[in-house]
């Protein structure tokens, strides 16, 4: 099969619109941090940023590219696995005594009596965030929350302990992971972009922007996990 050519266009005239969807946490932590030089280049093209926890379809016209933890839809689109999110439990350093270690089991992190900030029933629970309502919520309520702001802003004001990924977890401030490397999982990134678009050097290039910035904080990862 022949590569798709590209498309040369005035990419200076208006109304040039890339659709991308992502969940809130990828945006915080990929998105929005790298995403300067990438305007720089294409000042023209208006960028529709979709951060809702609702699934896009790409393939029926709902998005043009998307970055998420859920495997691609079948249909007219470029799938690409480009990387792995790990997750732990976090929770405000003010809630922890002096020389406190990481947990290494669950029932270590039972013993804390920590309470637990969870998504509302019907958002969506992962497994991780299951265990960790089955964990703690045997000593205290949890609180449930709607959005990523919600937790992140619980996490940080010492109101309780949520499960957070890696990548942005370890960059609020006054935030200590709870859990030991690998207790908590991990999740893979999908990057999908309908095919009808794979001849457009401005949709191309926000792509290699995304790969660009997972890789990025892959290896800050990596280097945060050895210190």
């Amino acid at each position: 099969m022949n590569a798709p050519k590209l498309v040369d266009r005035m990419y200076n005239t208006q109304n040039i619109e890339l659709r991308f969807s992502t969940t809130p946490a990828l945006a915080t932590a990929l998105i929005f941090p790298n995403i300067h030089a990438y305007i720089a280049r294409w000042p023209s093209v208006m960028l529709d940023i979709n951060t809702s926890i609702r699934l896009l379809d790409i393939g029926a016209g709902q998005a043009d590219m998307a970055l998420r933890f859920v495997e691609p839809e079948r249909g007219t689109v470029i799938r690409q696995r480009i990387g792995t999110a790990s997750f732990n439990v976090y929770g405000a350093e003010a809630l922890f005594p002096d020389g406190f270690q990481m947990a290494r089991d669950w029932s270590t992190l039972s013993a804390t009596g920590l309470r637990a900030i969870n998504w509302s029933p019907g958002t969506g629970v992962s497994m991780p965030q299951q265990k960790l309502r089955e964990v703690l919520g045997a000593h205290r309520p949890e609180i449930a929350i709607t959005e990523f702001s919600g937790l992140v802003e619980g996490i940080r004001n010492g109101i309780g302990v949520g499960i957070l990924p890696d990548m942005v977890g370890r960059h609020l401030p006054g935030v200590r992971a709870v859990m030991a490397p690998g207790m908590v999982g991990d999740m893979p990134l999908w990057l999908v972009m309908a095919e009808r678009l794979a001849g457009y050097r401005h949709v191309l290039e926000f792509r290699d922007f995304v790969r660009e910035a997972v890789d990025r904080e892959s290896k800050a990862l990596g280097q945060y996990a050895s210190d």
